[in-house]
């Protein structure tokens, strides 16, 4: 019952995802695929809880260890294989052939390593404390770097810079906040001036996002006559799906159209793409009004989100169900901030 009671009261604070996952199972009612919304909508219920069910288990112990011990498995495992049995841990390029020798680990794909990988230096990079934890941090950058994902080196470089700066602020040392802030800048400049050295002859990519930007337009401009979207669960896509209809020479058969905005309009409309903003921001904003120095805790969900908000981009939005990212997300959005005395 106290549990019960500290939920509720987390929800009454920050109510959009539960919102959200309200409307994933009212989609079913337009759904192209009814019977595949209620489902994903079903398991998305679940995994929400598991996350609440998370917070309230690290709220009451005041440790995450919990929650990234797994991550630091996976990744010893991951190095295991990789150096052991390559033609596991490391990309043959059978199916993509510019993957050749990129690592996954156990993760079946250099995308899942490069996620799990970056998850695990958020955990590590707040909580860097002695030598041991920053060897740790540097291994699992080096793993990133090799999976080559982009989206999560990115992301995790630019919601790492974002922590830094909002921590120097909130800590009211202006000055140093000053010279990160036109450091970050100068960065971006440099960066925006190499790009095409850096897109093309670093990252082996293109602009179009290795054809990501004209998907994006043509199922957008497809998605364009649906004001609720195709319903919840990736109904859109799939082979002789909406997706093929639509998309005609873009189509490729894939889960995801690997911007979690994009994602949200399809199987929303405008409802879903607002509140896919909201449920982002509004978690954002309140654990920076609430950051404090001594709470690595909420430190590491605010990285946590801002990861995901950078990743939702190019990579993945967070509401597929059943995905680590969306069970990362329920976990960082809610946090007890001083309502610990509700598990009392």
């Amino acid at each position: 019952m106290k549990h019960y009671s500290y939920i509720k009261k987390m929800l009454f604070i920050n109510p959009y995802p539960l919102l959200i996952v309200i409307l994933c199972v009212a989609s079913f009612i337009w759904s192209v695929d009814p019977a595949v919304s209620l489902r994903r909508a079903l398991a998305a219920i679940g995994m929400m809880f598991v996350g609440l069910t998370t917070v309230v288990i690290v709220s009451g112990i005041s440790d995450d260890r919990p929650v990234y011990l797994g991550f630091l498995v996976g990744m010893l495992v991951s190095i295991f294989v990789i150096l052991v049995f390559p033609n596991i841990g490391i990309d043959s390029g059978q199916l993509v052939q510019s993957h050749a020798g990129l690592w996954q680990g156990v993760y079946g794909f250099k995308n899942a390593l490069g996620q799990v990988m970056s998850i695990l230096a958020i955990f590590l990079v707040v909580k860097v404390r002695n030598i041991f934890s920053g060897m740790l941090f540097m291994v699992t950058l080096l793993m990133i770097i090799k999976t080559q994902s982009t989206s999560s080196i990115f992301s995790l470089l630019f919601a790492v810079s974002f922590y830094f700066l909002i921590k120097i602020y909130k800590m009211n040392y202006k000055i140093l906040f000053i010279n990160f802030l036109m450091f970050f800048l100068v960065f971006l400049f440099m960066l925006s001036y190499n790009l095409d050295y850096i897109v093309y002859d670093v990252l082996k990519k293109d602009f179009s996002g290795s054809g990501r930007v004209d998907i994006w337009s043509q199922i957008l401009n497809a998605s364009s006559d649906r004001f609720l979207g195709y319903g919840y669960g990736g109904v859109f896509w799939g082979e002789y799906s909406s997706a093929y209809k639509y998309m005609e020479e873009f189509y490729i058969n894939l889960g995801h159209s690997h911007n979690g905005f994009v994602d949200a309009k399809l199987e929303f409309g405008w409802i879903g793409l607002y509140l896919y903003i909201l449920c982002l921001l509004v978690p954002i904003y309140k654990h920076i009004k609430n950051l404090e120095s001594s709470d690595c805790i909420l430190e590491t969900k605010l990285v946590l989100l801002l990861f995901i908000l950078f990743y939702s981009i190019s990579g993945s939005g967070f509401m597929r169900a059943n995905t680590l990212l969306f069970y990362m997300y329920f976990y960082a959005s809610f946090h007890d901030y001083k309502l610990r005395r509700w598990l009392v």
